[in-house]
C-alpha cells in the first residue's frame, strides 16, 4: 500500500506559464528593472557586413515577398517565407536555428514554462544548450496581448539556460 504524499511547511512552487504572463506575477518574484530601447551595436545597419552570398539569399527571401500582402498572411506562411530562413541565414558552426521549441527553467521560488515560436542558440550534438535570440509571436486585433511580460519570461528562461541557476 502507497503512503499518502508528506505535508510539508514548504510553499510549492510558484509555476507561470509564458502565454498567459503578467507584469504583476514577474515583479512579485523578481525585482525587475526596466530600461528605455536605445540603439546598440546589432542595431546598426550600416555597420552589418553581409557576405555576397548572404547579400544573394537576403535578396531572394525579400523578392518572395515584395508583392505579397504580408498583413493577409497567415503566421505559417509568414514563419516559412521569411522569419525561419532570416534566421538560418544567421546560423554558424555551433549557432543553429529552430522553430517550435520548448522553454523552461526552474528557479528557487518559481518555474516557467512556454514554447518560443523560433530560437537561434548554441546546437551540441543536435541539441539546443542555450538559446541567443528567443523569437515570439505578437498577437493583433481581438487576440491582442501586451508582449512584454512573455517577452520578460523568455529572458528569464534565457538567463538561467545560459547562466544556470546561481541564485
Amino acid at each position: 500500500m502507497t503512503q499518502p504524499p508528506q505535508e510539508t511547511n514548504f510553499p510549492s512552487p510558484v509555476a507561470l506559464k509564458i502565454g498567459k504572463l503578467l507584469l504583476e506575477d514577474i515583479r512579485t518574484l523578481i525585482a525587475l528593472k526596466e530600461y528605455p530601447i536605445r540603439d546598440y551595436p546589432w542595431t546598426e545597419v550600416e555597420r552589418i557586413t553581409l557576405t555576397a552570398q548572404e547579400k544573394q539569399q537576403a535578396a531572394f527571401i525579400q523578392s518572395q515577398l515584395i508583392n505579397e500582402p504580408t498583413h493577409l498572411l497567415n503566421e505559417a506562411t509568414i514563419w516559412a517565407r521569411a522569419i525561419y530562413p532570416l534566421l538560418a541565414l544567421a546560423e554558424t558552426d555551433s549557432i543553429r536555428a529552430w522553430a517550435e521549441i520548448t522553454l523552461n527553467a526552474q528557479f528557487p521560488t518559481f518555474s516557467i514554462s512556454g514554447i518560443a515560436d523560433g530560437v537561434l542558440g548554441k546546437s551540441v550534438a543536435g541539441r539546443l544548450e542555450a538559446p541567443y535570440l528567443v523569437v515570439v509571436e505578437a498577437k493583433r486585433g481581438i487576440e491582442a496581448v501586451d508582449p512584454i511580460p512573455q517577452l520578460y519570461g523568455e529572458l528569464l528562461m534565457e538567463r538561467e539556460e545560459v547562466m544556470g541557476n546561481r541564485e
